[in-house]
This record gives C-alpha cells, structure tokens and sequence, in this order.
C-alpha cells in the first residue's frame, strides 16, 4: 500500500477537478485531514441509497458508475478517471447516493469528510462553482456520449485456454499490430516490474494495455486480470478444449461486481475450423472469434471489437424484397466498410447468414437465383400455420449451408424468429445453421 505525504496530497487536490481552485496553502490545510485508502477491482466504493458522508477523489485506476444492477451491466452511466471525484453531489444535497460505483481497476482514492469539505466551502465560497462545473461537465459528457473528448485506456489481459499453453505471445504480437491502427499500445508480460509503474499518466500515454498471461496460474495473471477491461481467453482450436488450470483460477477468483467483458479466440492452425461446441460449452464468454493463422482481416476483426469500432448489420425480413439486402452488403464492401457481426429475419436471416459463412455478392445472387428462381420454393399447404410447406427451401438451404452451426461461421451471426406456441420472440445464436 502506497503512503501518501502531505505534499502529495495537496497536490493530487489541487489536480482534482473540484479542488482545483484552492491555493497552496488551503489545499495544505485540506490535506490534513484527507485518509488514503486502496480499493480492488470489483470492489463496491458506494450503492445506491447509500447515505453520502464522503467524497472521493480518483488518484489512480477507474471507477464506473451504475443506476441500477452492476452485474447484470445495466444503465452503465459514466467512468470516473484519474483526477475526477466522486459522489460530491450528496454530500452537498444531503440526498442518498443516486447511483452505484464499484472499481473496474486496481485504484487509490482520497476521502474528504462532509465536515472537511463544509469547512473549506465556507472559506472558500468558489469551491461550489468548481462543484457545479464539475456536475455540468459530467452530465454533459453523459446526454451526448462525448467518450471521444476522454477516450480511456482499454486494457485487455490474455490467458491461455485449452490445451495449448504457447499460444498468447503469437496472438498478441499480431493483435498489438492491428491495435496499433486506433492508437498506441503497450505490452507487458510476467517478470517486467512494471505494474506498479501503470500511472495515471502511463494510461493517457497508450490507448490499449496488453497484459500477457502465463501459462500457468500466478500472481501476475491475478493482478493482470483485476486491471482488465476486457478478457481474451485465447486457444489452439486443434488442442484439447478442457479447462486448464489457469482458467480454473480466473473463475475462481471472479466476483460479484460487474465482470469484464470475456472473448474467446479460437486459433484455426489448420485448413479447417474445428467446431466451437465443446469450447463453449464449458467457458461462460460474451462473444466467441475464430482467427485464422496469418489471416490479417481476422486480427483486424477482433481489434474492432476491442476499440469499440466494430461494425454490426441487421437485415430485416420481406420476402422477394430481401433481395435488396444483397445490394447493400456490396456497397459497403466497395465503401470499404468491414462487417464484423450480421443478423437478421425471415429472408434477411438468409442473407444475413450468407455474409457469415463469407460468400461474395456474386455467390448470394447465384445462390438466391438457384433456389428462388430454378427450383422454386414455393410449395402450397392448408395455411394453418404457414401458406408454404418448408420441404423445398429445407433442401435449399442445406445445399448453400450443409450441416454448418452458428457457433462455426467465421462472423458472428445471430437470426431472429417468432415462437408461435408460446409468442415469443427467439434469438438465435447457436445450433444447426439451416433450421
């Protein structure tokens, strides 16, 4: 634990966005009576209802801010960096806390007592216009999503999962690369005495810190993991699929508050992907990627996911019309626009699901010509359910997908449809492609 002096102190006041505004010597007196206090990732700093009897002033790591439930990642509202404070606001009103605020990293914080800040405020009447400052900035920042004007530093710790123990350090040095494109990034890896030295000012230096796990479980994964914004779980899709004992201890060590998110890469060493069945079915993981071995474009893919670029299309259902869609997966190839996750309904499904398994424009037209023009599809029943029987598009389907799972296609894809029986919607993510 770091031992702040009274120098220190007064000077990360004077840094604060509130604090600002005090002269040398009230910041001094101030900083007297301030308390340092270390908080792990995950670990709740205040809940909503609570009664405000301090503010928090952010000296290192980050803070992130929810109306509601922190696990279930609902109503995020803002990250809290280096330098801002936190829960000032009812400490002034006398209201409770508005929200809940838990540590995403490792952090340091200063606590000001109400008594101290009511103090200072009576001397220093200007310190509620740097409050008020601070609250408008924040709601700014909030109701039009400014995150660019305090673009973060997104870490991202990799463990190795599977069989295969050696795969992180060949991952991360081509996934460094296509990082490179949104900003810099820094690597670190067990045995560099640097993750102390991760400041403040460290994360306004790099866009993107790669922490590299090892092998085996230890310390460094630990304190890798509890720094992470993001986790990749990264894997040899030829090796044994079984946890190992690194993944063993990461879930162990997982708590309650809000996890970070969890991809899953599959390496494809291969001609051919091995099906992601098994992998999933036993790791609990956001989004899934398979990386084929030299493939920049997948790198790339995965890259965009982590720098919050990447780029979605849904296709919506209408028959004949779902033609259409073809048209604009081709413009946005020739716009130069990658597509990193598709879905969509009734004939956008079809389409949607065909931009998944990789076929060009060209292909889908040959495709829907086959199926919608040569053989028709079009077969009529008693329209209890459905004007058409499914038999001859069945048989379509299977000849453009075969036996291919959702989980399989090298873009994430999912499809919409509408349960009858129970008249809900569905959305499909896993299973056999043509059903």
């Amino acid at each position: 634990m770091s031992v702040l002096t009274l120098v220190d102190k007064a000077r990360l006041l004077l840094s604060s966005d509130i604090f600002r505004a005090l002269s040398l010597e009230e910041a001094t007196e101030l900083a007297k009576e301030v308390t340092e206090r270390e908080i792990k990732a995950g670990e709740v700093l205040f809940q909503r209802g609570d009664i405000g009897e301090h503010l928090y002033i952010v000296v290192s790591g980050r803070f992130r801010v929810y109306l509601d439930d922190p696990v279930e990642r609902k109503s995020k509202v803002d990250d809290v960096l280096s330098g801002e404070v936190i829960g000032e606001l009812a400490l002034i009103t006398g209201d409770r806390r508005a929200a809940t605020v838990h540590a995403v990293r490792d952090s340091s914080i200063l606590i000001v007592t109400k008594s101290s800040f009511e103090r200072v405020a009576k001397q220093c009447p200007h310190l509620l216009i740097e409050v008020a400052r601070a609250q408008i900035e924040r709601l700014h920042r909030v109701q039009h999503l400014k995150k660019s004007l305090r673009q973060s530093t997104e870490a991202i710790a990799l463990l190795p999962a599977g069989g295969n123990l050696n795969v992180v350090e060949v991952f991360a040095t081509q996934l460094a690369e296509e990082l490179s494109s949104f900003g810099p990034v820094l690597r670190l890896r067990s045995g560099q005495d640097c993750m102390s030295a991760i400041s403040a000012e460290s994360e306004e230096q790099y866009r993107f810190i790669l922490y590299e796990g090892d092998p085996s479980p230890s310390v460094w994964n630990t304190r890798s993991v509890r720094q992470a914004d993001s986790i990749i779980l990264v894997a040899d899709d030829s090796s044994d699929s079984g946890l190992n004992a690194v993944e063993f201890d990461f879930d162990a060590q997982r708590g309650t508050a809000a996890s970070p998110h969890r991809h899953l890469v599959l390496m494809q060493t291969g001609a051919f992907r091995r099906s992601a069945a098994s992998w999933l079915q036993s790791r609990d993981v956001d989004m899934h990627h398979y990386v084929a071995s030299g493939n920049k474009e997948d790198y790339a893919r995965v890259a965009r996911f982590l720098a919050g670029k990447a780029t979605g299309l849904v296709l919506s259902g209408g028959g004949a019309r779902g033609f259409a869609h073809i048209g604009v997966v081709q413009a946005l190839a020739e716009a130069g626009i990658p597509i990193d996750v598709v879905g969509g309904t009734s004939m956008g499904g079809l389409i949607a699901a065909m931009v998944a398994l990789g076929l060009t424009p060209d292909q889908m037209r040959e495709a829907c010509r086959k199926t919608f023009v040569e053989r028709g599809i079009w077969d009529f029943t008693i329209p209890i359910l459905s004007l058409f029987a499914p038999k001859r598009l069945s048989i379509s389907l299977e000849e453009i997908f075969h036996d291919q799972q959702i989980e399989n296609l090298p873009r994430n894809y999912f499809c919409v449809t509408t349960n009858l029986s129970r008249a809900e919607v569905c959305v499909h993510r896993h299973g056999p492609l043509t059903n």
